[in-house]
């Protein structure tokens, strides 16, 4: 009998961070363009991008997490939610 390896992959982590709360939806996605740009010139691979969750917005929704997300993809960057001592569904970790 064989005995299968476990494997687990630990993605890296993030090399710097940018937090959104206080801002508009465009001025957000300007911030992030910046950071991006930053993030490149720097050769970071993967950066955290915190969104929030809206909790304190106006009616309750949450605007700036669809805003960077939709933002995001349209640029081509794939992201996931941070781990929860990261911000979980408040923050994305995108990979460069």
């Amino acid at each position: 009998m064989s005995r299968k390896k476990k494997r687990s992959y630990t993605p890296p982590q993030a090399q710097a961070e940018l937090d959104l709360h206080g801002y508009t939806a465009h001025e957000a996605r300007e911030e992030v363009q910046d950071f991006l740009e930053e993030a490149a010139r720097e050769k970071w691979t993967r950066i955290r991008v915190i969104v929030g969750k809206g909790l304190r917005s106006p009616q309750g929704i949450a605007v700036l997490p669809t805003a960077i997300k939709n933002f995001l993809t349209e640029q081509g960057y794939t992201y996931t939610y941070a781990k929860l001592e990261n911000g979980g569904e408040g923050a994305l970790e995108v990979n460069l």
